[in-house]
């Protein structure tokens, strides 16, 4: 499975996307407070307003949002998504991804894990690279990386029809399903954002919550 790569040179997409999106983009907005049980202050942008929320929100927490407006002025915040916090970060990401899409095999990329995590530069870097392990087992690939200086993941599924999860902190997360080497599929909870992406290149979306390919198992220890 790991040297099934040829079918993943779109990958590259990942440096281009937020060139696409512009105002298509979910808004993020910050919860302040909860002023009543079911009615929170938010800020988005620079402003701050009052709204009422049938689902329980975290104060302090950042959420991806649709901001629309109602007759009478009223705004209206829908598909709240919370917004992820993408930690450790690999220094070197954007590059490995470089690498990754440019080749026609993967069999140099467990070497170069291995060869990275004897000689870490830091506790993060070893942290990282042992989660892309983790994550090969499974088929996934899995790289944080930085992007324009702000936090983002790329995760792809190594199979005969690969789909490509995106996250970056600047908008809400897609996965972009491949098949038979052209794009085929935009996957979003937000039909603006899934709508422009699926416009630019050249396929159907859907509207659909979409999870991360793979997550760390946490192990709970029992006393």
């Amino acid at each position: 499975m790991i040297n099934r790569v040829n079918q993943i040179q779109s990958a590259k997409i990942a440096s281009n996307i937020p060139t696409m999106i512009n105002s298509s983009l979910p808004v993020i907005i910050k919860v302040l407070e909860q002023t009543r049980f079911n009615r929170y202050n938010i800020k988005f942008g620079t402003k701050t307003i009052s709204t009422t929320s049938y689902t329980d929100l975290e104060v302090g927490s950042e959420y991806y949002a649709n901001i629309g407006s109602q007759s009478g002025g009223v705004i209206s915040i829908n598909s709240l998504t919370k917004r992820s916090i993408i930690e450790p970060v690999l220094d070197g990401g954007a590059n490995l991804i470089e690498m990754v899409a440019n080749s026609q095999n993967l069999s140099w990329l467990i070497s170069h894990i291995k060869n990275k995590m004897a000689n870490p530069v830091s506790k993060d870097e070893f942290s990282i690279y042992a989660d892309m392990i983790m994550a090969l087992n499974e088929n996934i690939l899995h790289i944080p990386f930085y992007y324009d200086n702000r936090s983002a993941l790329l995760q792809i599924q190594l199979n005969k029809n690969p789909k490509i999860y995106l996250l970056f902190s600047i908008f809400a997360p897609l996965i972009i399903s491949i098949k038979d080497g052209k794009f085929n599929l935009i996957s979003s909870q937000y039909p603006s954002l899934g709508k422009a992406l699926a416009s630019e290149l050249k396929c159907e979306f859907e509207i659909k919550a979409v999870a991360p390919l793979w997550q760390k198992a946490t192990i709970k220890a029992t006393i």
